[in-house]
């Protein structure tokens, strides 16, 4: 019986390492270790032994899930790994109206976007002409909130 109970306990412990130490492989063992113990309880206990043992094995798997939805996040180690703030989604709004106007260097060929320069800054852009080649003068003449219009001076 005392063989049965390490193995159940055991191959719990190895689904909780397998909740944080992604891999599969402690999931694994620790499946390997409760099948084991249900075939012991079988062998020692029959029918019933081989139930109960497959039983708590669920138990304790559900159980160290449970574990690391909803106590780990309370400690201070899970309040460390988790993320404290919420997202809206939305990228923010950039302001690239007061950028029109302005000149810089093309940093790559623009077929027709690529990269820009201004004051020292790197920008995507998209050219309103055909193309512009790396290095020449460029000029802002439109803009929205990711990417500046220019064309070539």
């Amino acid at each position: 019986m005392s063989v049965i109970i390490l193995l159940l306990a055991l191959g719990a412990l190895l689904f909780f390492v397998e909740t944080f130490a992604v891999g599969g492989i402690w999931g694994i063992a620790g499946a390997v270790l409760c099948l084991w113990a249900v075939w012991l309880s079988n062998a020692e206990y029959g029918i019933f032994g081989a139930v109960i043992a497959s039983v708590l094995s669920v138990f304790f798997a559900f159980s160290a899930f449970a574990v690391w939805l909803w106590v780990v996040p309370k400690t201070s180690l899970g309040r460390k790994m988790y993320l404290n703030t919420s997202q809206d989604g939305h990228a923010p709004r950039v302001d690239n109206a007061a950028m029109l106007g302005r000149t810089g260097l093309a940093l790559t060929v623009m077929v027709p976007t690529g990269k820009v320069e201004i004051d020292g800054a790197s920008y995507d852009a998209r050219c309103e002409s055909s193309h512009i080649e790396k290095g020449e003068k460029v000029k802002v003449v439109g803009a929205d909130s990711f990417v500046l219009k220019v064309e070539k001076i």
